[in-house]
Protein backbone atom coordinates (compact mmCIF):
# COMPACT_ATOMS: atom_id res chain seq x y z
CA UNK A 1 0.00 0.00 0.00
CA UNK A 2 1.31 3.77 -0.76
CA UNK A 3 2.10 5.98 1.55
CA UNK A 4 -0.79 9.14 1.70
CA UNK A 5 2.51 11.82 1.83
CA UNK A 6 3.33 9.67 -1.58
CA UNK A 7 0.08 9.73 -2.96
CA UNK A 8 -0.48 13.86 -1.79
CA UNK A 9 2.72 14.97 -3.91
CA UNK A 10 2.09 12.73 -6.79
CA UNK A 11 -1.27 14.03 -7.10
CA UNK A 12 -0.27 17.62 -6.05
CA UNK A 13 2.37 17.56 -9.30
CA UNK A 14 -0.73 16.38 -11.31
CA UNK A 15 -2.69 19.24 -10.54
CA UNK A 16 -0.22 21.31 -12.18
CA UNK A 17 0.00 19.35 -14.70
CA UNK A 18 -3.77 19.51 -15.09
CA UNK A 19 -3.82 23.45 -14.33
CA UNK A 20 -4.68 26.18 -16.94
CA UNK A 21 -1.96 26.55 -19.38
CA UNK A 22 -1.78 30.65 -18.85
CA UNK A 23 -0.46 29.28 -14.62
CA UNK A 24 1.74 26.52 -16.15
CA UNK A 25 2.90 29.24 -18.94
CA UNK A 26 3.41 31.54 -16.32
CA UNK A 27 5.65 29.51 -14.10
CA UNK A 28 7.40 27.33 -16.75
CA UNK A 29 10.78 27.55 -15.49
CA UNK A 30 9.98 27.77 -12.05
CA UNK A 31 8.14 24.05 -12.45
CA UNK A 32 11.57 23.24 -14.27
CA UNK A 33 13.67 23.57 -11.37
CA UNK A 34 11.14 22.16 -9.25
CA UNK A 35 11.29 19.19 -10.99
CA UNK A 36 15.18 19.14 -11.39
CA UNK A 37 15.25 19.25 -7.38
CA UNK A 38 12.41 16.24 -7.46
CA UNK A 39 15.17 14.33 -10.08
CA UNK A 40 18.46 15.00 -7.77
CA UNK A 41 16.53 13.61 -4.83
CA UNK A 42 15.51 10.93 -6.45
CA UNK A 43 18.99 10.07 -7.69
CA UNK A 44 19.96 10.09 -3.96
CA UNK A 45 17.46 7.80 -2.85
CA UNK A 46 19.47 4.49 -1.53
CA UNK A 47 18.41 1.78 1.35
CA UNK A 48 21.14 3.45 3.89
CA UNK A 49 20.40 6.13 6.63
CA UNK A 50 22.76 8.08 5.01
CA UNK A 51 20.94 8.77 1.68
CA UNK A 52 17.79 9.81 3.71
CA UNK A 53 19.76 12.98 5.03
CA UNK A 54 21.19 13.37 1.42
CA UNK A 55 16.70 13.19 0.12
CA UNK A 56 15.74 15.47 2.89
CA UNK A 57 18.45 17.96 2.11
CA UNK A 58 17.06 18.00 -1.19
CA UNK A 59 13.08 18.02 -0.27
CA UNK A 60 14.55 21.18 2.28
CA UNK A 61 15.81 22.63 -0.95
CA UNK A 62 12.47 22.16 -2.54
CA UNK A 63 10.17 23.30 0.44
CA UNK A 64 12.65 26.79 0.16
CA UNK A 65 11.94 27.06 -3.86
CA UNK A 66 8.00 26.93 -2.98
CA UNK A 67 7.87 28.95 -0.31
CA UNK A 68 9.80 31.49 -2.00
CA UNK A 69 7.35 31.37 -5.08
CA UNK A 70 3.99 31.47 -3.30
CA UNK A 71 2.69 35.11 -3.68
CA UNK A 72 2.27 37.25 -0.98
CA UNK A 73 -1.21 38.61 0.01
CA UNK A 74 -0.49 42.09 -0.23
CA UNK A 75 0.42 41.29 -3.69
CA UNK A 76 -2.51 39.34 -4.72
CA UNK A 77 -4.83 42.50 -3.26
CA UNK A 78 -2.50 45.14 -5.15
CA UNK A 79 -3.80 42.81 -7.91
CA UNK A 80 -6.96 42.34 -7.58
CA UNK A 81 -7.56 46.38 -7.18
CA UNK A 82 -5.85 46.95 -10.77
CA UNK A 83 -6.33 43.71 -12.64
CA UNK A 84 -9.00 41.05 -11.92
CA UNK A 85 -7.83 38.62 -14.44
CA UNK A 86 -3.94 38.84 -13.12
CA UNK A 87 -5.15 38.36 -9.39
CA UNK A 88 -7.38 35.44 -10.33
CA UNK A 89 -3.97 34.15 -11.78
CA UNK A 90 -1.90 34.64 -8.72
CA UNK A 91 -4.30 33.52 -6.41
CA UNK A 92 -4.14 30.25 -8.79
CA UNK A 93 -0.22 29.87 -8.64
CA UNK A 94 0.06 30.59 -4.91
CA UNK A 95 -2.52 27.95 -4.28
CA UNK A 96 -0.58 25.34 -6.62
CA UNK A 97 2.32 26.53 -4.60
CA UNK A 98 0.73 25.90 -1.43
CA UNK A 99 -0.48 22.39 -2.16
CA UNK A 100 2.70 21.50 -3.37
CA UNK A 101 4.42 22.45 -0.39
CA UNK A 102 1.89 21.10 1.90
CA UNK A 103 3.08 17.37 0.39
CA UNK A 104 6.63 18.26 0.18
CA UNK A 105 6.25 18.75 4.17
CA UNK A 106 4.04 15.68 4.93
CA UNK A 107 7.06 13.56 2.81
CA UNK A 108 9.73 14.67 4.56
CA UNK A 109 7.86 14.02 7.77
CA UNK A 110 7.44 10.78 7.10
CA UNK A 111 10.67 10.03 5.33
CA UNK A 112 11.97 7.69 7.98
CA UNK A 113 8.99 5.17 7.19
CA UNK A 114 9.01 5.21 3.62
CA UNK A 115 9.99 2.26 1.63
CA UNK A 116 13.54 3.11 -0.25
CA UNK A 117 11.58 1.99 -3.72
CA UNK A 118 8.17 3.71 -3.25
CA UNK A 119 9.90 6.80 -2.08
CA UNK A 120 12.65 7.28 -5.40
CA UNK A 121 9.26 6.31 -7.67
CA UNK A 122 7.68 8.75 -6.03
CA UNK A 123 9.85 11.34 -6.32
CA UNK A 124 10.93 10.46 -10.00
CA UNK A 125 7.24 10.68 -11.14
CA UNK A 126 6.60 13.94 -9.38
CA UNK A 127 9.43 15.63 -11.04
CA UNK A 128 8.06 13.99 -14.96
CA UNK A 129 5.07 15.45 -13.90
CA UNK A 130 5.77 18.82 -13.05
CA UNK A 131 8.57 18.54 -16.31
CA UNK A 132 5.63 17.51 -18.90
CA UNK A 133 3.40 20.48 -16.85
CA UNK A 134 6.32 22.88 -18.18
CA UNK A 135 6.54 21.86 -21.58
CA UNK A 136 3.25 20.20 -22.77
CA UNK A 137 0.67 22.67 -24.80
CA UNK A 138 -0.76 20.14 -27.03
CA UNK A 139 -4.26 21.30 -27.43
CA UNK A 140 -4.28 24.46 -25.60
CA UNK A 141 -6.07 27.56 -25.68
CA UNK A 142 -3.09 29.86 -25.30
CA UNK A 143 -5.39 32.56 -27.28
CA UNK A 144 -5.77 35.05 -23.74
CA UNK A 145 -2.27 34.41 -22.51
CA UNK A 146 0.17 36.97 -22.46
CA UNK A 147 2.93 35.22 -24.32
CA UNK A 148 5.12 38.52 -24.63
CA UNK A 149 7.43 37.56 -21.38
CA UNK A 150 7.18 33.60 -22.18
CA UNK A 151 10.11 31.68 -21.89
CA UNK A 152 8.82 29.47 -25.20
CA UNK A 153 12.01 27.16 -25.58
CA UNK A 154 10.72 23.37 -25.20
CA UNK A 155 7.09 24.43 -25.64
CA UNK A 156 5.63 21.00 -26.95
CA UNK A 157 2.67 22.24 -29.42
CA UNK A 158 0.51 20.74 -31.82
CA UNK A 159 -2.01 21.73 -34.43
CA UNK A 160 -4.91 21.90 -32.04
CA UNK A 161 -3.25 24.46 -29.97
CA UNK A 162 -5.08 27.72 -30.28
CA UNK A 163 -2.52 31.25 -30.04
CA UNK A 164 -3.04 34.84 -29.32
CA UNK A 165 -2.99 35.02 -33.16
CA UNK A 166 -2.53 34.24 -36.40
CA UNK A 167 1.46 36.07 -36.23
CA UNK A 168 2.15 34.31 -33.52
CA UNK A 169 0.80 30.71 -34.80
CA UNK A 170 3.01 31.55 -37.95
CA UNK A 171 5.86 32.84 -35.33
CA UNK A 172 6.06 29.61 -33.68
CA UNK A 173 6.12 27.62 -36.35
CA UNK A 174 9.01 28.78 -38.12
CA UNK A 175 10.84 28.52 -34.96
CA UNK A 176 9.69 24.84 -34.19
CA UNK A 177 10.65 21.78 -35.32
CA UNK A 178 8.53 18.35 -35.80
CA UNK A 179 8.27 16.37 -32.10
CA UNK A 180 9.87 13.32 -32.90
CA UNK A 181 7.44 10.25 -33.17
CA UNK A 182 4.09 12.70 -33.11
CA UNK A 183 2.22 13.25 -36.21
CA UNK A 184 0.99 17.05 -36.28
CA UNK A 185 3.37 17.77 -33.18
CA UNK A 186 5.84 20.39 -32.77
CA UNK A 187 8.40 21.53 -30.45
CA UNK A 188 9.84 25.35 -29.84
CA UNK A 189 13.93 25.60 -30.61
CA UNK A 190 14.42 28.79 -30.67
Amino acid sequence: MTDASLLSLTAAADAWRTAHPGLRMAERLVLQGHSAVLAEAAVRVRPDAASRGEVERGLQVLSRRIRSERVPTRELLEAAAADPRRAELLAGVSDLHDRLGRAVAAVRGRLPFLSVRALGDCLRGAGLLLREASADFTGCDLSDVDLAAAVLLGVRWDVRTRWPDEEWARTLHQVSVPYPDAPDCYVVTS
